[in-house]
C-alpha cells in the first residue's frame, strides 16, 4: 500500500541490479542503430535507459529534462564505455530523482552529470578498443584458425559467439558494478590491479598474433 501511495504522490521507485542489467541489455543491442551525426550513440543511450528513467520521474516534466541529459552527444566503445557509464548514469540519475522529490538542494547537476560522462567516455574507448577490438577478438580467431584451415564451420563460429558472449558479459558486469559503486567506479579503472592485468592482455594479444604469423 506504501508503495502505490508513493509512486501517486510522484516518489520515484527503487532501482535494481536487474533494472540496470536491462539498460545495459538494451544499449547493447541498441548499440548504433539510431546513430546520428548530431548526438552519435545518444539515442542508444537513452533506450536503455528509459525504463530506468521512467521509475525514477513521475513529473512529466521532470522525465522531459531527464531524457533530454540524456540525449547530448555520446560515444564510446561497446561494453567498457556503455558498461560503466550506463550503470554510473542509473546511479547519477537515482541521486537526483530522490533529491527532486524530497526537495533537498540539487547537488547532481546536470553539468556534473555530462562532464562525468564526457570525461569517461573517450578514456574507456580508448580502453575498451585496444583490449576488446586489438587484443581479445584475435585470441578467439587465433584459437579458431586451425579449424578454418581444416574447413570447419568452428573456424567462423567459434570467434563469432565467443566474443559477442564475452562483450555482453563483460557490459553487464561493468554496468552493474558501477551501479553499485556509484561515482566511485573511476577507481575500477585507475586501480593498480586493472592496470597490470590491461598490460598482460595487451602482452598476450601480442604473443598471439605472433603466433597467428607463425601458422598462416
Amino acid at each position: 500500500m506504501a508503495e502505490i501511495m508513493d509512486n501517486q504522490t510522484g516518489a520515484p521507485e527503487e532501482i535494481t541490479k536487474k533494472d540496470v542489467t536491462k539498460a545495459y541489455l538494451r544499449w547493447h543491442f541498441a548499440n548504433e542503430i539510431p546513430h546520428s551525426f548530431e548526438r552519435y550513440l545518444a539515442p542508444s543511450l537513452l533506450y536503455g535507459m528509459m525504463p530506468i528513467l521512467k521509475k525514477l520521474y513521475k513529473d512529466e516534466d521532470s522525465l522531459k529534462a531527464a531524457y533530454k541529459r540524456q540525449l547530448l552527444f555520446f560515444n564510446t566503445q561497446l561494453s567498457w564505455g556503455g558498461g560503466v557509464i550506463t550503470g554510473l548514469m542509473s546511479s547519477m540519475e537515482q541521486q537526483r530523482a530522490e533529491e527532486e522529490y524530497e526537495e533537498k538542494e540539487i547537488l547532481m547537476q546536470d553539468d556534473l552529470m555530462y562532464n562525468t560522462k564526457a570525461g569517461l567516455m573517450g578514456a574507456l574507448a580508448g580502453i575498451g578498443d585496444a583490449i576488446d577490438s586489438g587484443t581479445v577478438q584475435y585470441i578467439f580467431i587465433a584459437i579458431a584458425v586451425p579449424w578454418a584451415q581444416q574447413g570447419s564451420p568452428l573456424g567462423a563460429l567459434f570467434p563469432f559467439i565467443c566474443f559477442g558472449l564475452y562483450q555482453v558479459l563483460l557490459g553487464v558486469f561493468f554496468a552493474r558494478q558501477a551501479f553499485t559503486m556509484g561515482r566511485n567506479a573511476t577507481g575500477l579503472m585507475q586501480n593498480t590491479g586493472v592496470q597490470t592485468a590491461i598490460e598482460m592482455l595487451s602482452v598476450l594479444g601480442l604473443f598471439m598474433m605472433g603466433c597467428l604469423r607463425e601458422t598462416m
